[in-house]
């Protein structure tokens, strides 16, 4: 038979069906004759899983392809991602080239496609790309795309091939595609204001003149082009960041839940909208979405919120903290777009399927995942690489924490070579089984205490790898070394952005794109929403390479070491440093927005005052010592890591440079 779209699209946001699958595996991708006549059964998982061999294929091309069902018992299949791939893999390595794999989950309505290759190349974890399918709310624009293309790519009587399969499944297509639409997109919003427009010439981009700017905005951004464009990526920012809080089911949720939400809520809330709000959608509301709901603590009153919009009215939004939404001096001018802007960007972010999970190398939702983020950004400035800002792919990533991970922990215990080797094979495979119980309980503290920073942080591609390598690697320990029952994945999330991870970067945007990710990092995790921590401390903006300011070198702060007695003026120099301590141990976890104003506040004086203990006459001037483009105070703001030799790791893109030709 031949799918329409209609076939498709029903197909995907259903239940899984066995018998309108098996058409889809017969008829799309061409394996009717290896179907069995009936599932053949796997053995059983220690978990209870039940896995079914469907039958097997082989592509145009003449590699073969095993075809699996499993069904789950426990466990969503959203978040089992390491467990799934356990669970299959017994019955992939070695017998084919690549398998497609239907995971059901029992009581569920959603259920994963994956195409799971590199079985034969003896990895130690075969690549897996997955759609998630069974949510009606969900368009499944990319899936019915691809599936049709799939479909018109085989010759009747054939099978598919086994590259159309790859392109089915190409997370990087999908990033390519959205980020060309998302630019098109924030172009149109900047040449409204300036009537310039970047356009892509001779592979560089140019700015190029295509209309008069707007006669009241331009002035009101005082004619800067770059003040223009830092608007608009951030308020962009903020919309891509609710399209992914609005996927969890957190806006619009009813009382007692926080997972039936609007998962359209945005673009529901402007068809809604009267003619005069959507005229100024920004800020009659979603401004007051923004500072009024998503920056306002609203617990007392059941979460609920006034829209301002009759056809949504009240509803329940979370309070998110963290930043995100706190009102900025841009934030501040009287801002105007015509009505269509909104119409056409909300309605584009609704054609995508939004996973909230970050995708690492060897699993890969295809959607639009954090990731895209920092693509967005690394992209979006468009003298990138004069600025240094250059895409990584993930693959490097891993590699690079890996292997810095690795020198870590075994540089500082003087390990042997076995035991280099058994911590290498960690670190590969994240199985703890082979490791000795004393060399896993040391590898656990080290990983614990390790201090980590990335000087030119970008998108945060390096923290965030690291983050989610430390993550896995101390899931794993607490399972080897104590009981079950350990830290709930979320606190171990807060606890390893708090404790020891660190990034400083000279451009706000990139900044502004690394918290985003880091936020979403613990959003996914938790199923009730809950205060997100103040990464201002953490993740800063800073020119890493200076640390000095109007001729006065401040590298020097650190907390005096002297087994003699201290003089007056060394002592008050300490009692500062362990006060700033305090307040950005505070300012961390503080969730009310009125007490965040007041321990600014405090800790800017704190910071002068400290300073000043050294350099009497020394100002900061209107510059803000913790978020500028000139210098960074790396002794004063991470000073709880100078006070205790420094950063273990120092991680990031390594110089680029051009070698003359030889």
């Amino acid at each position: 038979m031949t799918f329409s779209a209609s076939d498709l699209r029903t197909l995907f946001a259903s239940p899984f069906d066995i018998g309108r699958w098996t058409d889809v595996l017969a008829d799309l991708f061409g394996a009717r004759e290896g179907l069995l006549a009936s599932p053949r059964p796997l053995p059983a998982s220690p978990t209870g899983d039940r896995g079914f061999l469907l039958g097997a294929f082989t592509t145009s091309d003449g590699l073969s392809v095993g075809l699996y069902r499993f069904d789950i018992s426990s466990g969503s299949v959203l978040k089992r991602k390491v467990g799934l791939r356990a669970l299959v893999k017994p019955f992939l390595a070695w017998h084919y080239h690549a398998a497609l794999v239907v995971f059901v989950e029992k009581d569920s309505k959603l259920w994963r496609f994956s195409f799971i290759c590199d079985l034969d190349a003896g990895a130690t974890a075969p690549k897996r790309f997955t759609y998630v399918f069974g949510d009606p709310a969900t368009p499944h624009r990319t899936p019915v795309d691809r599936f049709l293309a799939l479909q018109s790519s085989r010759d009747t009587g054939k099978s598919v091939s086994f590259a159309a399969m790859q392109e089915a499944f190409s997370v990087e297509a999908l990033s390519d595609q959205f980020f060309r639409e998302y630019k098109e997109h924030y172009e149109d919003f900047v040449s409204h204001v300036t009537g310039k427009r970047f356009v892509k010439q001779a592979g560089k981009w140019v700015e190029t003149v295509v209309g008069r700017p707007h006669h009241i905005l331009y002035a009101t951004f005082g004619r800067d082009d770059k003040r223009v464009r830092d608007y608009v990526k951030k308020l962009l920012g903020r919309l891509v960041f609710l399209h992914f809080l609005q996927k969890k089911g957190w806006l619009g949720a009813s009382v007692g839940t926080w997972a039936d939400g609007d998962r359209a809520f945005l673009l529901h809330l402007f068809e809604k909208a009267t003619p005069e709000q959507k005229g100024d959608f920004l800020d009659a509301v979603l401004e007051r979405l923004f500072f009024g709901a998503l920056n306002t603590d609203r617990t007392a009153d059941g979460d609920f919120f006034a829209t301002g919009v009759a056809g949504v009215g009240k509803c329940r939004v979370p309070y998110l903290n963290g930043g995100l939404f706190e009102r900025d001096e841009l934030d501040r001018l009287r801002v105007k777009f015509p009505a269509p802007f909104f119409d056409r960007l909300l309605r584009f972010f609704a054609e995508y399927n939004f996973t909230i999970d970050e995708n690492d190398p060897d699993e890969a939702e295809v959607g639009i995942d954090p990731e895209m983020l920092g693509r967005i950004f690394e992209n979006l400035l468009e003298d990138n690489k004069d600025k240094g800002a250059f895409y990584t792919p993930k693959e490097i990533v891993g590699y690079m924490c890996r292997r810095s991970l690795l020198a870590y922990l075994a540089s500082g215990r003087e390990a042997s070579a076995s035991e280099t080797s058994a911590i290498e094979a960690f670190l590969d495979t994240r199985d703890p089984a082979p490791l000795p119980v004393s060399l896993a309980r040391d590898l656990e503290k080290r990983l614990r205490d390790v201090k980590i920073c990335d000087p030119a942080i970008g998108s945060g591609a390096f923290p965030m790898g690291l983050l989610r390598l430390l993550f896995e690697l101390r899931s794993q320990l607490n399972g080897k070394t104590r009981p079950a029952g350990a830290a709930e994945t979320a606190a171990l999330k807060r606890s390893i952005i708090e404790n020891n991870v660190y990034g400083v970067d000279i451009e706000k945007g990139a900044v502004d794109i690394a918290r985003l990710r880091f936020w979403l990092s613990l959003v996914v995790d938790e199923e009730v929403p809950s205060p997100l921590p103040n990464l201002d401390f953490k993740i800063m903006q800073g020119n890493s390479l200076v640390e000095s300011w109007q001729g006065h070198d401040l590298s020097h702060l650190v907390e005096k070491k002297s087994s003699g007695q201290l003089t007056l003026f060394e002592d008050l120099a300490d009692v500062h440093r362990k006060r700033l301590r305090d307040l950005l141990h505070e300012w961390y976890s503080c969730s009310d927005h009125r007490q965040r104003a007041t321990l600014r506040k405090a800790i800017r004086s704190t910071a002068e005052e400290q300073i000043k203990t050294v350099f009497p006459d020394f100002s900061f001037g209107d510059l803000d010592p913790s978020a500028n483009s000139e210098f960074f105070l790396w002794h004063l703001w991470f000073a709880e890591v100078f006070d205790k030799g420094g950063f273990d790791v120092i991680i990031g893109n390594p110089p680029y440079i051009s070698a003359p030709a030889q």
